[in-house]
């Protein structure tokens, strides 16, 4: 009963790791685009 209880708990956190470090990459991308153009300015 607790280890499923525990099952259950640790999806959740997998996910927002998951979307955690999507997020983090699409930040990553936007940063260096945006730096890429104020060097071209």
């Amino acid at each position: 009963m607790l280890w499923r209880a525990l099952l259950s708990v640790d999806r959740p956190i997998n996910h927002i790791k998951k979307t955690g470090r999507f997020l983090q990459m699409n930040v990553m991308v936007k940063l260096r685009i945006s730096l890429q153009g104020f060097r071209i300015k």
